[in-house]
């Protein structure tokens, strides 16, 4: 639901987005609230910020496009570290999690995706 209010703002307008700059920093120490209800508001809050009002970052191109790497290893790596009973220090684990995932992303990117993104002229003319 937040997700869908925050789709009718108008970015464009300056107000509103001074608006989200001032809420950002409240919505961060609520997420350490006991109100549970208030947590997915300020994920919101905190997602548009991120989304619209931080300037877009260029990353040098050796390193790479991580983000499809990033989506595709998070989730089973935060999984291993479950199992591995690694979350009971969450801020250790939080940082190993993100260091595991960042190298795996990498490796992916460099030795399968950009390889196969270089070849995928090749192969349609094939299957047709």
């Amino acid at each position: 639901m937040v997700g869908a209010f925050f789709n009718f703002i108008d970015i464009s307008n300056p107000l509103y987005k001074k608006i989200i700059i001032a809420a950002t920093p409240f919505s961060v120490l609520l997420l350490y609230s006991d109100y549970e209800f208030i947590i997915p508001i300020a994920v919101g809050v905190i997602v548009f910020f991120i989304a619209f009002c931080i300037p877009i970052v260029k990353v040098k191109s050796s390193i790479g496009d991580l983000s499809y790497g990033i989506y595709i290893w998070h989730f089973p790596v935060i999984q291993m570290m479950m199992s591995m009973n690694e979350f009971s220090n969450p801020n250790s684990a939080i940082i190993k999690t993100l260091l595991i995932v960042l190298v795996l992303a990498y490796m992916s990117w460099h030795l399968l995706e950009s390889k196969f993104l270089n070849n995928k002229g090749r192969v349609s003319h094939c299957v047709n």
